[in-house]
């Protein structure tokens, strides 16, 4: 939810409202709801994009692939443009007006451009617990660990000036025990 697409189409906080109730979940047309009803009516991953181009726009798995190569590169607005007539002739032809097929192709061009998968979505959320358990419950490990694999001095400065805050009181150098390394 906080990469560039869902960010861009305001995907994020539609999620959001929509998870909490604050906004009711909807979809912009009836073939939608299949393909995002996990996903309270919102485009979020690459997956998505490829169920909407082969299921709605009745792009061929060719195309479909292509598409996804698109999103995982970024290749933007100008790579999508040349699959748009593609999509509106698949949607078209299912029944979706041409105003509401052009509404979905506009979000999963923008939404598809910065898209990655959902296992990536998993992975990146399971690696960003750990490190919220570690920095909770083993702070000066985290912060050691940390500061290590960091080479940019202004962020670990802002690492010690963080833990100073929290309470944690470091020595810059020991004489006795300093390396390079952290």
């Amino acid at each position: 939810l906080a990469r560039p697409g869902p960010l861009a189409t305001g995907g994020t906080n539609s999620w959001a409202n929509r998870k909490n109730g604050k906004e009711a979940v909807t979809y912009i047309t009836p073939l939608m709801e299949k393909l995002t009803k996990d996903t309270f009516g919102i485009i979020i991953y690459q997956e998505t994009v490829m169920h909407v181009v082969r299921e709605i726009g009745l792009m061929s798995w060719e195309d479909t692939s292509a598409i996804r190569k698109a999103m995982s590169g970024t290749l933007g607005d100008e790579f999508f443009a040349k699959y748009r007539v593609k999509f509106m002739a698949g949607a078209t032809s299912q029944g979706v007006p041409e105003d509401i097929a052009d509404a979905i192709w506009k979000q999963i061009n923008t939404f598809g451009s910065w898209a990655f998968n959902r296992s990536h979505a998993v992975a990146y959320g399971t690696v960003s617990y750990y490190c919220c358990y570690l920095k909770a419950h083993h702070p000066v490990e985290f912060a050691a660990a940390t500061l290590d694999a960091q080479d940019d001095p202004i962020k670990q400065i802002e690492m010690l000036r963080e833990l100073k805050a929290e309470g944690i009181d470091y020595v810059p150098v020991d004489p006795e025990r300093s390396t390079a390394r952290w």
